[in-house]
């Protein structure tokens, strides 16, 4: 996409959301050379000063992949003009000033409202302005395609995989996987009569699971279905184990 914004010399990509001009916390750490986290940390501690619909907006995860292309398991927070100044207050650092007034000088400025053409020429280049605007809609729109496609076909929720089809990606068995999963404590066993009866994720973990899925093998063996977003996150958490054992 374009309308790309240089501020504290690193490029940042202009989101706008319900009329107002929004930046994300990985962005506000890019720009402010801070370690990744800091911003959430500062919103959370002051969360209660914070107004949703003003100083912020949430996105769920499919809408932050539909509008930003962003995958976000747990939701997207937009932060506003006004949240930005409030969460930076901590931030007094020479550094932080500077891209405090780089950010509402540039970033959160955004364009003057349309001026009617007063003269020919300028009635000329605002027909160019309008062809070249509808040139680059038709560009971006080419460029979401895959994305929004991706999101429908990749991340729909309705498009579960349980445990044993994960399993086989990774050259495991389900068994095997539940055990490292729960080593993790990414999921926890529900016994009856002394025996596992089925597995559930910890709570942390439960936007990968839309449901308690019901696809029963026996009596005392019932799979977790998951999804795609949930699939994908689980080959990669499992892979990086590897790498460090």
């Amino acid at each position: 996409m374009s309308n790309v914004i240089l501020v504290n010399d690193k490029e940042l990509q202009a989101k706008e959301f319900k009329g107002s001009r929004v930046i994300t916390f990985k962005e506000i750490d890019f720009v402010h050379e801070r370690k990744d986290g800091t911003a959430r940390k500062r919103f959370n501690d002051n969360k209660k000063f914070f107004v949703e619909g003003v100083d912020y907006f949430i996105l769920k995860t499919d809408e932050a992949v539909k509008y930003f292309g962003i995958i976000a398991p747990n939701g997207l927070k937009l932060i506003t003009e006004s949240g930005y100044l409030m969460l930076v207050k901590s931030f007094t650092d020479d550094l932080a000033w500077k891209v405090q007034r780089q950010l509402v000088n540039s970033y959160f400025k955004i364009k003057e409202e349309f001026r009617l053409p007063t003269t020919y020429k300028e009635a000329l280049e605002h027909i160019l302005a309008r062809i070249k605007e509808n040139e680059k809609l038709q560009i971006e729109n080419e460029e979401m395609k895959p994305k929004v496609q991706y999101h429908d076909k990749v991340l729909n929720p309705e498009k579960l995989v349980t445990t044993t089809d994960i399993a086989k990606d990774l050259g495991m068995t389900a068994q095997g996987l539940n055990v490292l999963l729960y080593t993790n404590k990414v999921i926890y066993p529900v016994k009856k009569n002394g025996r596992v009866k089925c597995w559930k994720p910890y709570r942390e973990y439960q936007w990968m699971i839309p449901e308690y899925a019901d696809f029963k093998i026996s009596e005392y063996d019932t799979q977790l279905k998951w999804t795609e977003i949930g699939r994908k996150w689980l080959i990669e958490f499992v892979e990086s184990i590897k790498k460090i054992s």
